[in-house]
């Protein structure tokens, strides 16, 4: 149960990461590489620090999947311009890049990259995980918006976990 709670922290983790990330990035503050890892890991404790007490997870000292959460970040801020066009082919017409929150864009992105490269970790746990992160940002529509599309590519990326139901 601690390595389950444990992966679910560095994925609320991330989010916020990548949020400050794109953040940054906007205000023209800075620009993150994915490949400078100082910078990203420096980002990592400030939000660690920033959430460390908070009731779900206020007995987990440190992140025991750092170099997990290392590797989602640098792969989502690396690659987000190919995700964001990929993703952006599963949307609604009410949905769009431009018009989304980044917490939640950032959320699909993160999903994405579990997906596309992460095949020990079960669909229904991703989807889960991210839709609980959902939950604790936005209201029913996104947080449905969000399973809707981890949903899809939950079955594009992962065919045959959803064959043998």
């Amino acid at each position: 149960m601690r390595a389950n709670r444990n992966k679910s922290w560095s994925r609320f983790i991330a989010i916020q990461v990548l949020f400050q990330v794109e953040f940054n990035e906007k205000m023209k503050i800075e620009v993150v590489d994915g490949k400078d890892e100082k910078k990203i890991k420096s980002i990592i404790k400030n939000m660690h620090d920033i959430n460390k007490n908070l009731s779900e997870f206020k007995d987990i000292k440190y992140i025991a999947e750092y170099e997990w959460l290392i590797n989602l970040l640098q792969k989502v801020i690396s690659n987000k311009k190919d995700i964001d066009q990929k993703l952006s082919k599963k949307f609604v017409k009410e949905w769009s890049l431009k018009r989304m929150d980044s917490i939640l864009l950032n959320i699909l992105r993160s999903g994405f990259i579990e997906f596309s490269s992460n095949e020990k970790v079960p669909a229904k746990v991703i989807i889960n995980e991210y839709t609980n992160i959902a939950s604790s940002f936005f209201s029913n529509s996104e947080v449905n918006f969000v399973n809707g599309i981890l949903d899809v590519l939950a079955k594009e990326f992962r065919p045959t976990e959803f064959k043998k139901q």
